[in-house]
């Protein structure tokens, strides 16, 4: 319910914040895309089992998938401010190195969304390549205990930046690619076995997003 929610919630805001199109002869200032984001992390960690470091303990969250959502508006020619989100996507935590016996540690659901200042270059043109700079927030909205017992993930603030370009194929419409990079770290507690778990995840996720683009 909740990522249902949060999916609406975030489609109703995007659209109803666009205005109609540009006249004829402007350049457009608002912007939206939908796409596809595959999201990987780093996955490392250092653990700590009843106070006492567990060397070697790591984790795998594999990548995944979520359909994305842009809007942005231009306030010069070349600079644009540009927010994202999405579908808040569910991942599996599985032991590796030391904690591989142990299986899946537990699960979640996260809404991770950027907020970026853009500079675009050939702004109209064929191709637009752009590049930004600007913070990532992840919001930790449900976790389920696996092997690691009454589990708790905390939310975080980072830096983010992102390259990307856009490829014309009408005046008002084209396809897009991009690549962003948070400096997302967590804390996560809770109870291994009956002993308290404290561990510092570095997650770092890299989201390489691919899809269409609409100027307003």
């Amino acid at each position: 319910m909740k990522v249902r929610l949060f999916a609406a919630g975030l489609a109703a805001l995007t659209l109803g914040s666009m205005p109609a199109h540009a006249a004829d002869g402007e350049q457009s200032k608002w912007f939206g895309r939908i796409a596809v984001t595959q999201l990987t992390l780093a996955d490392d960690m250092r653990l700590s089992l009843a106070g006492t470091a567990v060397p070697g303990a790591g984790i795998d969250t594999k990548s995944h998938y979520t359909p994305t959502f842009h809007i942005g508006r231009f306030v010069t020619d070349e600079i644009a401010v540009s927010l994202t989100g999405g579908v808040p996507p569910h991942i599996d935590i599985q032991g590796a190195g030391a904690l591989e016996p142990a299986g899946k540690l537990a699960d979640i659901v996260y809404g991770p969304a950027t907020a970026m200042v853009q500079y675009h270059v050939n702004r109209g043109g064929k191709i637009s390549p752009y590049a930004g700079l600007g913070a990532c927030y992840m919001l930790v909205m449900d976790v389920d205990d696996g092997a690691l017992q009454d589990a708790r993930i905390e939310n975080d603030l980072a830096p983010a930046v992102e390259v990307g370009a856009e490829i014309k194929v009408a005046k008002n419409y084209g396809i897009f690619v991009e690549a962003k990079k948070a400096f997302l770290h967590t804390e996560a507690r809770g109870t291994f076995m009956g002993a308290p778990v404290q561990s510092h995840i570095r997650l770092d996720p890299w989201a390489v997003s691919a899809g269409a683009t609409f100027h307003f």
